[in-house]
């Protein structure tokens, strides 16, 4: 693929890169956003909230700055006080002018009769089912449980104590299965329209909220990527960030394991119109997988970052703003300090943030007799405004995605001591210039780097400082959105019509290849493209695994088969634990994507390590140590 090919020069010079964005940005004109309805997702606005929130409101603040139009805001989450939350992010400044804050559950009791009606006469409705109310006493929800206290039922009510909606999690079903109904009443009983999945009720709300006209539907949450993919409309353009990092920690290649909490996005993508990848270096690795080729993007996190000579500070304190949390490792950062003290003890180190490990790590700082260098100071929503006033801050967590602190640090001047983690560190700062990397997890490494930077000549500070803010001007607000105003252009113009895809994939052969294993067969469905894309994927039974290999495709027949060929390559399996792989053929048709079980004759197939179940669906033994021969 030419655009890996792109990519990978272009993680082989860095230095060229920051250069020519700074210097195209310098007499950057202004690019007009798209005239198209902008309206962005999450899941929730936590009470304490770290990066991705941060971005989130940042992005979607300067999108109605830009445009000069409200931005809806849209959340899912049915434990959100929306009132409560929006009063507290006005207070702090997070809530901007132009950005509105809406909640599904919270909008369906100030909905009025024909509002609800509507609801219900969208695509992902039902004919609806009254269920008995859940008795209440004036409260706005009510539930109802089993003798072991798990929520049978959630009914709402409005403020004049009619219920708009009941969600019932017990209906009995085939099989004698418990599923689920959702029903929407108007304010005289009557039930309206019922879903039978929350996420056909989400999608009915968004048919409503966006409308019939152009709309951008840009989302942030991990949570709801596991099913937007599904959401498709010929006048929605839907987009999927991704924040985290999509392998598991310990993944030895870009093959995986994936992260668990991120299999089910990274499977979904192709039905996605635009996946904002926050590093190139995260857009090889899902490339190397198969995934985002079409529709992957790189755009970064931004900032507003004012371009100013750093203030001076005193060298030797530190800073770390970061969730205390097992994913940001802080202990490391701490036990870092207990060697630095030894030898320079003028160091110190405030940390700020708040999460389930505040206890324990302040339990280690005092048996580490810290109490004078290192200090836990709570969460605090201004927390960055201590970059400006710091020689050095701290980055110690076991993954990121494009850490905002990074870019905060640097704009104001204060050197990182980042671990060089997948995807985010290396893609920011160049080490010895204008920051400094550190093998992961080495805390004997990062005490020596804590303590070079406090000993570094005050020119050399300068200098470096100086470099620091400079990078982060390639990350300032103007250029990044610039960079949306392309490619969600871009994004529209490649969405071309919505339809299902449905096709048949069958193998008829496995035959040996030079570093791989060679696979036959043929594909069968209405395919409407001349160059339609299929992969031979395969997904792990009981572990993260999940990649894909493209396919070379014949014309089609008059029957409408084509034959494809695909080698699997030994190097896609290096390194994976042992597990069933279930192979599919996948396909992306104009955008459109169509996924089915690779089937095959039970009989044709006696090898080792491919397998037909008794269904006639194709699975692949893959051992540690082996290989397919």
């Amino acid at each position: 693929m030419d655009f890996l090919r792109r990519l990978r020069r272009r993680r082989r010079e860095p230095k060229a890169l920051a250069s020519a964005s700074r210097s195209a940005g310098a007499d950057r004109e202004v690019k007009h956003f798209p005239d198209d309805r902008y309206v962005a997702l999450a899941w929730t606005i936590p009470d304490e909230f770290g990066g991705i929130t941060n971005v989130l409101l940042h992005r979607t603040a300067t999108v109605a700055a830009r445009t000069g139009r409200t931005i809806d805001l849209l959340t899912l989450a049915p434990d959100l006080d929306l009132d409560r939350a929006v009063n507290r992010l006005r207070e702090s400044g997070r809530l901007k002018p132009g950005v509105r804050l809406r909640n599904v559950w919270h909008e369906f009791s100030a909905l009025d009769d024909g509002a609800l009606r509507r609801l219900a006469q969208t695509t992902n409705a039902v004919a609806a089912v009254a269920d008995d109310p859940v008795a209440h006493h004036g409260e706005s929800v009510a539930t109802r449980t089993d003798g072991d206290g798990t929520v049978l039922q959630t009914d709402r009510y409005r403020r004049d104590g009619t219920r708009v909606v009941s969600d019932r999690l017990d209906v009995p079903g085939k099989g004698g299965r418990r599923t689920r109904r959702i029903t929407v009443y108007a304010t005289d009983g009557e039930p309206l329209g019922s879903w039978t999945s929350a996420r056909a009720l989400y999608f009915s709300w968004f048919d409503v909220v966006l409308g019939e006209g152009p709309a951008y539907l840009v989302n942030d949450s991990q949570a709801i990527g596991a099913f937007l993919g599904q959401y498709r409309r010929p006048n929605v353009v839907t987009v999927q960030v991704i924040h985290h990092a999509h392998l598991a920690i310990d993944a030895p290649s870009a093959s995986g394991p994936l992260a668990a909490r991120q299999q089910r996005t990274v499977e979904g993508l192709d039905g996605i119109d635009l996946v904002a990848i926050l590093t190139d270096r995260q857009r090889l690795d899902l490339a190397e997988l198969g995934v985002a080729v079409h529709n992957g993007r790189t755009i970064p996190n931004s900032r507003t970052i004012a371009l100013k000579d750093p203030l001076p500070r005193p060298r030797s304190r530190g800073v770390m703003v970061a969730r205390l949390v097992w994913q940001k490792r802080v202990d490391h950062a701490i036990r870092a300090m207990a060697t630095v003290v030894r030898k320079d003890p003028e160091v110190t180190l405030d940390v700020f943030g708040s999460g389930k490990k505040a206890g324990k790590l302040g339990a280690l700082v005092d048996d580490l007799g810290l109490g004078e260098h290192v200090e836990l100071r709570g969460y605090d929503p201004r927390a960055a405004q201590h970059f400006e006033t710091s020689s050095f801050s701290v980055l110690s967590s076991r993954h990121e995605g494009f850490p905002l602190v990074l870019m905060e640090s640097m704009g104001a001047g204060c050197l990182p001591i980042a671990y060089d983690i997948r995807y985010g560190p290396s893609d920011i700062i160049e080490h010895g210039v204008n920051g400094f990397l550190v093998p992961p997890g080495d805390v004997r490494e990062l005490a020596r780097t804590i303590r070079t930077v406090a000993g570094l000549p005050e020119k050399r500070l300068a200098e470096m400082r100086g470099a620091a803010v400079a990078r982060a001007q390639d990350f300032r607000d103007d250029a990044v959105l610039d960079r949306w105003v392309e490619e969600l252009a871009a994004a529209r113009a490649r969405k071309r019509s919505i339809r299902r895809v449905s096709i048949q994939g069958r193998l008829d052969a496995v035959e040996p290849s030079e570093g791989g294993a060679r696979l036959r067969g043929t594909l069968t469905g209405e395919l409407a493209s001349q160059g339609p894309q299929l992969f031979v994927a395969w997904r792990g039974r009981s572990e993260a695994l999940y990649g894909r290999a493209v396919c070379r495709l014949s014309s089609p027949a008059a029957d409408r088969t084509r034959s494809f060929d695909v080698v699997l390559p030994w190097t896609a399996f290096d390194g994976l634990p042992s597990d069933v792989l279930d192979l599919y053929a996948e396909v992306v048709d104009d955008g459109n994507p169509g996924r089915a079980r690779l089937s095959a004759d039970p009989e044709a197939f006696t090898h080792e390590q491919v397998h037909v179940t008794a269904y006639g669906n194709v699975s692949l033994r893959h051992t540690a140590s082996a290989s397919v021969a």
